[in-house]
């Protein structure tokens, strides 16, 4: 069975609603609820978390990340059926 792949702005529309994890420059990552994002890759998150090392939570709030800060996403495990 082949695996079905997602272009990035395919991802994230399949995530939008549901939680990832945002890698930022500077080494922070930021989980939160995905509730839009645009062509520069800036994304609107709601109830937002910094992931602190000792794996406690600071609360955020909603927040707006700038694309050029962006080192990565962590999507949700979301099922996909994609072109075979």
């Amino acid at each position: 069975m082949a695996e079905a792949t997602l272009k990035p702005k395919e991802a994230l529309v399949w995530s939008l609603e549901n939680y990832v994890v945002v890698k930022i420059k500077g080494g922070k990552l930021i989980r939160g609820k995905l509730k839009g994002f645009d062509v520069h890759l800036n994304l609107t998150l709601s109830g937002a978390q910094q992931i602190l090392e000792d794996g406690q939570f600071k609360s955020l709030g909603d927040v707006i990340i700038r694309g050029d800060v962006v080192v990565f996403v962590v999507f949700p495990a979301l099922q996909y059926k994609g072109e075979q």
